[in-house]
């Protein structure tokens, strides 16, 4: 800092330009004392310094700001007269570099502190943003994209009181987000092609810009952007098909929910009718399923998948016939298209990650659209038969068990009357040579058990047979086959549970027992111990009458799922019924049986144990 004290002009950019890429990066703590000297000498800058200088300042200033927090805030008042003059005098001069970084520095500074701290300061930049409207800007001039910046963090910064300045700010934001490229099919000459390209260049970073921040206005104000979200959204609709610029597009991809969410929680608050809401759901849904055939760029699709996603939780079932059939053959497409993504590419784990999207939208989707899709079964599982043959990839299988675990879940006996052979490959594959095909497998067993009803019983024994092939091989407990055990227990679990009269009961609850806790799927451990407590809150009885046997086992496991202690083995509803049903043994067990079944339990299991009771 102290070559800003120099006459040399070239070193006091140098110092001024240091100090932003210093504290950048430093926390409050390594700021604050030294923020004394630091900010008197930028101050300095603003009042005599030469253009570069000042520009310098103000960005360290801003940056200052930012790592500093709560501490800058003491030096607001006196920062802000600085920084209001050096703006009245760019204005007055039309300096329009300078005037765009002072007002980029009142804004950032202002988005550190929130509405409550600044006050009425607000109306100069206000006033500035008013008078000078975007339109009437040259397109190289910096005020243009700094004016729309500026908008969007006073919405950030205001929340609902930027409600009186929405009728200036989104036409203005509107308005460049509606920008067309301009036509230099003609253009010859290599000077007049080098403006037009800066001019491309400058249009699309524009454009780029209001379509963030028209996302980022319709999440921080919701309902209250309700009067313009139809206008939002006819704008930027289209440019999910904007192959000019992926940042627009992105843009875009990303303002699709948080317009549907705005226009629910308008509808919600202020009781208005459905229709605008669900006519902005039969618009995006659609857009961006169509967007999603055309999106060549695998990072794009995963963000058009998350906020598909969200859509379809948003909306109900407003897609007709033909576009859910629609829907499903896109999705099936991109599927096959991740799947088809080499692992050693570096876009697998895009891939990876679209793959688990389409997933995920698909059991959204079929939650919505039940009473439409059974006769959708073919086109769905005709395609999931394709890809878990044998020859196919780990990935392909698992997928396709996946989804048909779903289809299971959400459409339960109905579904599976389509579908007894592929529940036999399921078994099957229970036993797969790749242990993630076993685990999705064992879990498909285990919903098809809970969901199958009297589908199922007449396959219960070849389910059992399986999962007990599964559990009792010798590499069930390697690390890379415990999850599948895992796994298989809490399957097994659920055919007792559901399926007893057609088992051998005792037998396969032995066995299901003996391998209580499980503690490595952390998918399955919470469902597994669940399922101990159902089981034993229906047969508790008959557990007191038969001397005793299971006890053991059964108080030893809970011990194990109170030792945990952080939710990782069972919920906290689940631990409530541990304790509730190890204080029912407690007192129902002859006192000599109790004491002798804690004394098998190691010291820091029994100690959990009793200070759970006695709380």
């Amino acid at each position: 800092m102290s070559h800003i004290d120099t006459f040399v002009l070239s070193f006091q950019v140098q110092a001024a330009m240091a100090t932003y890429h210093f504290v950048e990066y430093c926390t409050s703590n390594m700021l604050e004392p030294h923020l004394d000297e630091i900010i008197s000498k930028l101050l300095r800058c603003l009042q005599k310094g030469k253009q570069l200088l000042k520009l310098w300042a103000l960005s360290a200033l801003a940056a200052i700001a930012k790592s500093s927090q709560d501490r800058f805030l003491e030096y607001y008042r006196t920062v802000m007269p600085y920084l209001k003059v050096v703006m009245t005098k760019a204005e007055g001069e039309s300096n329009s570099k300078l005037l765009s970084a002072t007002v980029s520095c009142i804004t950032a500074i202002w988005t550190v502190f929130g509405k409550d701290k600044f006050g009425d300061d607000t109306q100069q930049v206000v006033q500035l943003l008013v008078s000078t409207p975007i339109s009437n800007l040259e397109i190289h001039d910096p005020m243009r994209i700094e004016g729309l910046r500026a908008w969007g963090r006073l919405c950030k910064c205001l929340g609902h009181r930027f409600q009186p300045y929405m009728e200036v700010a989104i036409p203005c934001l509107l308005q460049s987000a509606r920008l067309t490229l301009p036509d230099d099919a003609n253009v010859e000459e290599s000077d007049e092609r080098n403006r037009m390209i800066q001019i491309k260049t400058e249009t699309l970073e524009e454009k780029a810009t209001a379509c963030v921040l028209l996302r980022d206005c319709v999440a921080e104000l919701k309902e209250g952007i309700d009067l313009w979200i139809d206008e939002v959204a006819e704008t930027l609709v289209p440019l999910l098909n904007f192959y000019e610029h992926a940042e627009v597009r992105i843009a875009a991809v990303l303002a699709m929910p948080e317009i549907l969410k705005s226009s629910k929680a308008a509808i919600e608050k202020r009781l208005l009718q459905k229709s605008p809401f669900e006519k902005l759901c039969s618009d995006i849904i659609p857009a961006l399923v169509e967007a999603l055939v055309k999106e060549e760029v695998i990072k794009i699709s995963a963000v058009m998948l998350d906020s598909l996603e969200d859509c379809l939780e948003l909306s109900g079932p407003v897609l007709n016939i033909d576009q859910i059939k629609r829907f499903l053959s896109v999705i099936m497409d991109v599927l096959d298209t991740s799947i088809s993504i080499p692992k050693v590419d570096e876009a697998s784990e895009q891939g990876e990650k679209v793959s688990k999207k389409v997933c995920a939208c698909l059991k959204i989707f079929m939650k919505t659209y039940k009473g439409s899709l059974l006769q959708f079964f073919d086109q769905l599982l005709s395609r999931m038969e394709h890809m878990w043959v044998k020859d196919k990839t780990v990935k392909e299988r698992k997928i396709a068990l996946k989804i048909f675990t779903d289809v299971v879940e959400e459409f339960r006996e109905e579904a599976l009357k389509f579908c007894e052979s592929e529940l036999l490959l399921l078994f099957r594959a229970c036993n797969d040579d790749e242990p993630e095909v076993q685990e999705v497998a064992a879990h498909g067993i285990g919903v098809a058990a809970a969901f199958g009803g009297s589908i199922f019983k007449p396959l219960v024994g070849e389910a059992v047979s399986a999962l007990n092939a599964n559990i009792s091989d010798s590499m069930a407990l390697h690390r890379d086959y415990i999850k599948a055990h895992d796994a298989a227990v809490t399957a097994l679990g659920q055919i007792y549970l559901f399926h007893k009269d057609r088992i051998n009961a005792s037998e396969v609850f032995s066995t299901w027992l003996s391998h209580l806790p499980i503690k490595n799927n952390l998918l399955e451990v919470k469902i597994a111990h669940d399922l101990l407590c159902s089981i034993v809150e229906i047969s508790e009885d008959e557990l007191l009458r038969q001397d005793f046997a299971y006890l053991p086992k059964i108080i030893a496991a809970f011990a194990e799922i109170l030792w945990a202690d952080d939710e990782t083995l069972a919920t906290e509803e689940t631990v409530n019924r541990v304790i509730k049903q190890l204080t029912d043994f407690k007192s129902r067990l002859p006192s000599n049986i109790w004491s002798s079944i804690l004394s098998t339990l190691e010291p820091s299991r029994q100690n959990v144990l009793l200070l759970s009771l006695s709380s």
